[in-house]
C-alpha cells in the first residue's frame, strides 16, 4: 500500500498526505484480509517529503520504495516463522473515494496560500488519470480549471481574493500569506486564454474573484459526496461475500512454498534498479 499503515488507508493516500502537509510518507507490505488495507504488516519503508512534492512525484517515490524494499520482503518471507505486526486501529485514518478536499478544489478566500499550494501540488498526477479533484476558480457564474499557477509567498495586509495585476498571460490575485499568479485556465474540454477570461468578465484591478466559503460552497461539497453514496454499501457487500478460504488457497502466507519463490526470484534482473 502507498502509505505507512495504518495511516492513509484507502484511496489517494499520496494526495491526502500532501494536502495535510505531512513531512514523511512511505509504503507498507501487508497481508490481505477481508478489510481494505487492514491486514497485518510485514514490512514498511518510510522516506521524507519535499515541500514541492506532487502526487505524481510522491507516487513515483512510493513505486521506487516498493521495488527497493522487495528483496528485503522476499528475505522475510523465506525465513519463517513470519513475524507480523498488527495494525493499531486507534491511529488508523481511512479515505474513501467520496472523500474530497474542502470545497472539492474550489479556491476560497479563507484558504491560506500554503493551503492553495498544497491543493495545486496534490492535484498534479502527470499522465495518470486524475479521478480525485481539480483546482477550480469561480469568476462570476463561470468555473475554470487552474492548470498552471505560481504561489508567491509574501506578507501583505490586503484582503484575500483581490486582483492586483493583469497581464497578457497571467493575472495575480491576493491570498492569505502571499499572491497567486494564475497562468493557464481551462473550461471543460479546452484551454481558454487569460486575455479571453479578462475580456469575458471585464476583469479589473482591485476586483475580488475568489469565492467566499459559504452555504452554497458547502452544499456543493456535500453534493459531490452524495454522488458516491453507493461506495460504502459496495464495500460492505464485498466484505459480506468474502471467502477467506478460497483466497488463502491462492497464497497461504503461513505456509509459503520456498522452492516456488526461489525459482521466480532467480528470474529477477540482477542489475541495480536505477539501471532498469
Amino acid at each position: 500500500h502507498d502509505s505507512i499503515l495504518p495511516n492513509y488507508a484507502g484511496v489517494h493516500a499520496t494526495a491526502w498526505s500532501i494536502l495535510n502537509g505531512e513531512t514523511h510518507h512511505g509504503i507498507t507490505w501487508h497481508v490481505m484480509n477481508n478489510k481494505i488495507d487492514s491486514g497485518d504488516i510485514v514490512l514498511s519503508k518510510q522516506f521524507n517529503l519535499s515541500q514541492q512534492e506532487t502526487s505524481l512525484s510522491l507516487n513515483i517515490k512510493c513505486f521506487d520504495a516498493a521495488i527497493q524494499s522487495f528483496p528485503n520482503l522476499i528475505e522475510i518471507l523465506l525465513a519463517p516463522p513470519l513475524k507480523l505486526t498488527q495494525q493499531q486501529k486507534n491511529t488508523k485514518s481511512f479515505f474513501y473515494k467520496a472523500d474530497k478536499p474542502k470545497s472539492n478544489g474550489l479556491l476560497t478566500t479563507e484558504m491560506t496560500l500554503h493551503d492553495i499550494y498544497r491543493l495545486l501540488n496534490a492535484s498534479q498526477f502527470g499522465h495518470i488519470d486524475n479521478d480525485f479533484y481539480s483546482v477550480k476558480i469561480q469568476i462570476s457564474s463561470s468555473y475554470y480549471y487552474i492548470l498552471r499557477a505560481k504561489c508567491i509567498f509574501s506578507d501583505h495586509a490586503e484582503p484575500s481574493g483581490k486582483i492586483v495585476e493583469i497581464a497578457e498571460d497571467f493575472i495575480t490575485v491576493t491570498a492569505r500569506g502571499g499572491y497567486l499568479q494564475i497562468m493557464i485556465l481551462a473550461e471543460v474540454g479546452h484551454i481558454i486564454s487569460i486575455g479571453d477570461v479578462v475580456s469575458k468578465h471585464v476583469l479589473r484591478i482591485n476586483q475580488k474573484i475568489l469565492t467566499e466559503f459559504n452555504s452554497t460552497t458547502k452544499s456543493y461539497s456535500e453534493l459531490v459526496r452524495k454522488n458516491h453514496f453507493h461506495e460504502k454499501k459496495f464495500i460492505e457487500k464485498y466484505i459480506e461475500k468474502w471467502d477467506k478460504n478460497s483466497f488463502k488457497s491462492l497464497f497461504n502466507y503461513q505456509n509459503i512454498n520456498k522452492n516456488f519463490l526461489e525459482k521466480h526470484i532467480n528470474k529477477l534482473p540482477k542489475e541495480n534498479i536505477n539501471n532498469l
